[in-house]
């Protein structure tokens, strides 16, 4: 995913102003599946979500030191086996933390997931339920939108002048 400077630098000034939060571009959910008796993991762009995947995103660096050195060695474990779970598991650390659900940034870059991608974060999401012995993910509709940073003024007193024409 490749993000325009003036993206970056709205998001960096988002995350400054909630620095406990995971703040990104990408998000996904997750649901309580009565029928099969597990959680389920959606890709479906839908208003609410509870994941931000973290690339790229923006969190405290303290939280890659608690997923180095605080994360259960299974969730690890199970994050060097599949390859693909580590972003789950960031917000699961950070979620677990801070009881906070994430920061959405709106954007443009949401793009469809190859199945067998959801299907191994099927398998982590209930997986690290199990080792962290809850669900910590929290679920929210707020979204950041640097849109609403559009008025009348001139275009060179901006802070993001670039971001009317994205």
């Amino acid at each position: 995913m490749i993000l325009h400077s003036e993206e970056a630098e709205f998001g960096f000034d988002v995350w400054q102003h909630h620095p406990d939060r995971v703040v990104g571009f990408v998000s996904h959910t997750h649901h309580w599946d009565t029928y099969n008796g597990r959680w389920y993991y959606s890709t479906t762009v839908d208003n609410q979500y509870s994941v931000i995947l973290t690339k790229p995103a923006f969190f405290h660096k303290y939280y890659m030191y608690m997923f180095d050195n605080m994360m259960p060695r299974s969730a690890k474990e199970m994050i060097a086996q599949t390859g693909h779970c580590e972003e789950l598991g960031m917000n699961f650390l950070i979620s677990s933390v801070t009881k906070k659900a994430p920061l959405k940034l709106i954007n443009k870059h949401q793009k469809p997931v190859a199945s067998g991608l959801v299907n191994q974060w099927q398998a982590c999401i209930n997986a690290f339920t199990s080792i962290f012995g809850i669900m910590p993910l929290r679920h929210s509709m707020l979204r950041v939108d640097p849109s609403l940073f559009k008025d009348n003024v001139s275009i060179l007193r901006k802070q993001y002048r670039k971001l009317e024409i994205l």
